[in-house]
């Protein structure tokens, strides 16, 4: 399960913890998590939640999602649970191949040899360069493995 909260990177740190905290934790308290032997896992993601990368991971969720404004390298030292869901920068789409993959191995290198999901949101003008989400599912298939 996925908690998204896309608009928590706009708020100030007090209203942060009143109003997007504090719902996150009210859902963990009446969620559901396991079934028999399989359990639930959580991801809580805020976009432009940098700043609480702490806070969210003391939720008690098993897995903290980043925006691409966020270092891998430093939330995987300030946070735990270890952040495993990147989104890389939608722009990227709209550079060129080469950039795109160089993005690319940047993101995989900068989390390291953990194991990661990543995702980008593909925004209505990359339809004009198709050959850029090519590039980018090439890149990710290619390079991926090394780190995994």
């Amino acid at each position: 399960m996925m908690i998204f909260d896309t608009w928590g990177g706009s708020l100030s740190a007090a209203s942060y913890r009143e109003f997007s905290l504090e719902y996150i934790q009210s859902v963990f308290v009446q969620l559901k998590r396991s079934s028999g032997a399989t359990r639930v896992p959580v991801i809580v993601f805020t976009k432009g939640g940098a700043p609480w990368l702490e806070r969210i991971a003391a939720t008690g969720c098993d897995c903290v999602g980043l925006d691409w404004s966020v270092d891998l390298g430093d939330a995987r030292r300030r946070s735990v649970p270890a952040p495993r869901s990147r989104h890389l920068d939608p722009a990227v789409l709209l550079a060129s191949p080469e950039v795109v993959r160089r993005e690319v191995q940047k993101a995989l290198e900068s989390f390291g040899a953990e194991p990661a999901t990543y995702s980008i949101s593909v925004m209505r003008s990359a339809a004009r360069a198709p050959e850029n989400v090519a590039a980018l599912v090439a890149a990710v298939r290619e390079l991926s493995p090394k780190f995994h």
